[in-house]
Formats: C-alpha cells, structure tokens, sequence
C-alpha cells in the first residue's frame, strides 16, 4: 500500500512505485472502486491518475481484463536512488527544500525514489543494508546533510555498499572526509557576496547575526579571517557587531539583537542575518523598536530558502539555490558510470560540483538617505 501524502501527487507516486518495482511488470491493479479505497482516495482521484499513466505508456487497461503495469517498465540502468536525510519539521534545514527538487528529476529521468531516515539506516548491518539495497533496485544514494567529521556510522556503511553516494549541500570539507561526490556552495564567496552589496549601499556598521560554533568561524571564515574581510570592505570590525547563538535557540539570537539595538550610542545601519529563517523574527525586533525597513535599518538575509518578495518590505537575500542542488545531485547519482566502478574503484575522483548562487535585491536594503561616522551622505 501507498501511503497518500498531500504534497505529493497520487499521479508520482504511482509512477514511483512502478519504477522501483514495488508494482513490477505486468502487475495486475485491483479494480478502481478497491484501489481507490486501499489508497483511501476518491474513485475520481484515482480514475484522473491511472488515465495519465496509460497516456504516458507506463500501463494498459485490456477490456475485459483489468489494468496492469506495462511490460516495458522496468528499473532503470542506474538504478533507484536512495535519500537519506534527518526528517525534521524545522523549516530551517535544507532538505525541505532539497528533496522536492531531487523528487522533480529523478521522475523526468526515470529514475525511483526512495528516503530513509539517515539514522535509521546507519544502524544497519552491512548484510541488513545490502538486502535493503538488493530489495529496492538501489543504484546510488544521496545525503541531505553536512559537517561530518569522519566517525559517522553511515561513512564505512556505504562503502562496504560499493554503490556511489553523493552529498547534496555538503561542504568542502566534506569531501575529503567522506570520499563521496558532493554539491556544495562556495559559502564564503555567497556571504561576501551580502556584505559587499552592504557595503556598496554606503553601509559601514553592519550587524552580523550568527549561529555558534566550537572554532568560533562564520561562514567558514575563521574570525581572523571574518574580521579581515569586513576591513577589506571598509566595514566596520569590532567584535561587539557579532552576535551569536546556538543554532537550537533562535530566539536567544533575536533578544541578544534587541538588547543591542537598545543600548546607547551610535546605531548599526545593516543587519546581515544568518539565514532567510531567522528574518521574521528580526523584523518583529525592529517593528517592536519603532525601527523602520530599511529607512533606519537594513536587513540583509542569506540562503533564499523562503520566498522573500512576501516579506514587508521584501527582503534583500543570497539565494543558494537549493532546487539546483537537488537537480544537480539527481544528475551526478544518475550518471554515476562516469566516475564510479560497481565494484568500488573508481574511474577518476567522485565530482565535486559548486552549486551557482544569485545576489536578490529586493527592498529591505534599498539605499536611504542616512549619515555614517564619517559624516558622509549617502543618498538615493
């Protein structure tokens, strides 16, 4: 049985379960009345789907004798495509906004799709996770995480699988760690990318929200580095313009940005944000303050995973473009015969792809007329 998900069309999910053989060739579908209601959807709703299907040749209803799966729908030479992620109903990780994509792909590519709870799948022994491999026609696995650090379970698992994985929105560091094919995004270009359009708006005291981190680095700068960066751009480097917290507590983010924002002395004119998530909760400080956007303050976001032009006033982002992560992880897991043996050596070293960004002016940095410490006037 197919568990009918609101997102997910019953359409796709037929065909996915056609393509990772879980209806498998010739399979014979029960009548409409039932198979609607072993889905629990209407008999419209399923009459709409197994229309599509037999239009796009993936069935044949024969009079007479019922609905079956084509003979010709078989898996696909590269095989299913596992997903392995941690689940999580924080619309802040990627993955939301990942899988929808790699989902898109791999059915215009034919390929299956399958997820797991990355958790769960790294307490697999070798034999358990072959069989599940064996079961489902999996071809290559793709991860919706980062930072790892080389002890992870799920690292030597793989490799006992002799199947390629990629790593969608890893980083760098990632790939020397795992050995796997990894989509990034050159992060610390993308955040420079927000500081300089900052910069260029005549800002020269920006806030930087962050969350925190043991080597106490931003956006893969060190601090060094970060401060050096912010002096190449004649921003202001004082370690009070730093605010951080720990990525599990926002909102301690938002009070220690309040209390800044309160204190005597000359105002910040920016706020670069650590991510397009914690933007709401900003904009809540600053309507709370009396502060207007961007007229006495600027806020800049990062990643683009929300849709910004329905912010008030739409924000200003670096989008990572998260849709083309999942393309391009789809692309590299599908044609991974280029660069992957399946007896585990490999041709050449697995892919490690960098992922465009897109600088998004909106109006929540639009230039205004505002006075620096240097007392000179920058104007629309």
């Amino acid at each position: 049985m197919i568990a009918v998900i609101k997102k997910d069309s019953l359409y796709e999910q037929l065909v996915q379960a056609i393509q990772t053989g879980k209806y498998p060739p010739e399979h014979h579908f029960p009548k409409e009345p039932d198979f609607a209601a072993e889905l629990g959807v209407s008999r419209n709703t399923i009459r709409a789907a197994l229309k599509r299907l037999e239009e796009e040749k993936y069935i044949l209803r024969l009079k007479g004798k019922g609905t079956f799966v084509a003979p010709g729908m078989r898996v696909p030479a590269s095989g299913n495509i596992l997903v392995l992620t941690n689940f999580t109903s924080d619309e802040r990780y990627p993955y939301h906004y990942i899988l929808p994509s790699i989902r898109e792909e791999a059915l215009r590519r034919s390929c299956g799709i399958e997820t797991c709870e990355l958790a769960q799948f790294s307490m697999f022994t070798p034999e358990q996770a072959k069989s599940v491999i064996a079961q489902n026609h999996i071809g290559s696995i793709i991860l919706i995480t980062s930072n790892f650090i080389g002890d992870e379970p799920v690292i030597p698992l793989t490799r006992q699988l002799q199947i390629p994985v990629v790593l969608a929105h890893g980083y760098p560091e990632d790939y020397a760690v795992t050995g796997w094919a990894v989509v990034s995004c050159d992060f610390r270009a993308a955040w420079r990318e927000a500081l300089v359009h900052l910069a260029e708006q005549g800002h020269r005291k920006v806030v930087t929200t962050a969350y925190k981190y043991e080597d106490r680095s931003i956006r893969l700068y060190s601090r060094e580095k970060y401060h050096e960066l912010l002096r190449s751009l004649n921003l202001e480097d004082s370690e009070d313009l730093i605010l951080e917290a720990a990525q599990e507590q926002p909102n301690e983010l938002l009070l220690k940005l309040e209390a800044f924002l309160k204190r005597p002395g000359e105002r910040p004119t920016a706020i670069l944000a650590w991510s397009d998530f914690i933007v709401p909760g900003i904009y809540e400080v600053l309507k709370r303050m009396n502060l207007r956007i961007p007229q006495d303050i600027a806020v800049m976001g990062f990643c683009g995973g929300m849709n910004v032009k329905f912010f008030n006033p739409a924000l200003s982002t670096v989008d990572l473009q998260y849709a083309e992560c999942g393309r391009l992880s789809v692309e590299i897991a599908a044609t991974a015969s280029k660069w992957f043996e399946p007896s585990g050596t490999k041709t050449k070293a697995p892919p490690l792809v960098y992922c465009p960004y897109h600088l998004v002016k909106n109006e929540s940095t639009a230039i205004r007329r505002f006075e620096n410490k240097y007392r000179k006037i920058y104007k629309t």
